[in-house]
């Protein structure tokens, strides 16, 4: 009795099951089941490879003068206002402008990457490239360019822009 139990569920889950799939992949608002992705950056983080700094931090970074600022917003931002004495790394323009950002940066350094907004993901999308390069003490820094400019330090406007070009 037992093993025909058994063997019974066994026939109905074999039959219910890809019906339930068929069904689900009909339906304009099915679950996408098979295509699930874990976000990248919590992947990261969770290997303690990049992370976020908290300003306070930051700002001490910054006064020890040891810590290079990288500005991963796109050159007329750069311009505009920046972090003094941050290069610009430009997350959209990375491939054109790392050679030279390598032949300046040690590997070794420590590097704090900022882009603008709450949202932005580009401080981290830089942190994590520069990390994938061998830079192994990487932080971005969220909402770094608007949180700077609200606590008054110091920035700088224009720039050198030919470190991407020689």
């Amino acid at each position: 009795m037992l093993k025909s139990v058994l063997k019974e569920t066994v026939i109905i889950l074999m039959v219910v099951i890809p019906l339930a799939l068929l069904a689900n992949s009909l339906r304009p608002d099915g679950l996408d089941l098979f295509n699930i992705k874990a976000p990248v950056l919590h992947l990261v983080e969770a290997n303690n490879s990049i992370s976020a700094i908290p300003l306070d931090r930051a700002i001490e970074k910054y006064r020890e003068g040891k810590t290079l600022f990288v500005d991963t917003r796109h050159p007329e931002g750069y311009l505009t206002g920046h972090i003094s004495g941050a290069l610009n790394l430009p997350d959209q323009l990375f491939d054109e402008y790392i050679d030279n950002f390598l032949s300046r940066a040690d590997p070794d350094m420590e590097i704090v990457t900022y882009c603008d907004g709450e949202d932005c993901p580009l401080g981290f999308n830089v942190a994590e490239k520069l990390y994938q390069l061998g830079f192994e003490r990487v932080f971005y820094l969220t909402n770094g360019w608007d949180r700077w400019q609200e606590n008054s330090l110091p920035s700088a406007t224009g720039g050198d822009q030919r470190h991407h070009e020689e």
